[in-house]
């Protein structure tokens, strides 16, 4: 191993070739490392939790790479797409709906606000003030904090918190 004295004293070639060097092993590490990370992840996951089936009454609609190759844009995901399929599954008078995505990019406006008028549509459907799905309602908060942080937004989510775990 050399130290720095000895980096110092190279001439021109040899200095501008391990600079090169240097730059090539960052730039391979960054771009490898990240990669091999999720996929590593993804393995453990895989083998700590590996999918079953769900119990009958529950249905879980997976958005599949096919889905995804009919958007514009991979990433982000389609708020508008989450928006009717939220108002869909919600025709179909679910118990609960459960969302678990990520949003971690920003997205079309219009788009965030049909996800945002998706969740105020479960507010108003249901039949009584004791039938409201605040467990629904919350997961739902709690994507829309995700995708257009505010503290409205974050306040609706408490006051739907509450609502579902009751007093303490």
């Amino acid at each position: 191993m050399r130290n720095f004295a000895s980096i110092a004293n190279m001439k021109g070639g040899a200095l501008a070739a391990a600079a090169a060097f240097m730059v090539f092993v960052a730039v391979t590490t960054a771009v490898v490392t990240r990669p091999v990370e999720d996929f590593v992840r993804d393995l453990m996951m895989s083998a700590i939790s590996p999918f079953t089936d769900p119990p009958p009454g529950i249905v879980v609609v997976a958005v599949d790479e096919a889905t995804l190759a009919t958007f514009r844009y991979r990433s982000p995901i389609d708020r508008g797409f989450l928006a009717q399929l939220v108002t869909k599954i919600a025709s179909g008078n679910p118990r609960a709906i459960g969302l678990d995505l990520l949003f971690d990019q920003a997205t079309e406006p219009e788009r965030d606000a049909a996800l945002q008028a998706a969740i105020a549509a479960l507010h108003a459907e249901a039949p009584s003030f004791e039938a409201t799905d605040w467990a629904e309602i919350t997961g739902l908060y709690s994507l829309l904090q995700q995708v257009q942080p505010s503290p409205v937004v974050e306040l609706n989510r408490a006051a739907a918190i509450a609502m579902r775990d009751g007093p303490r």
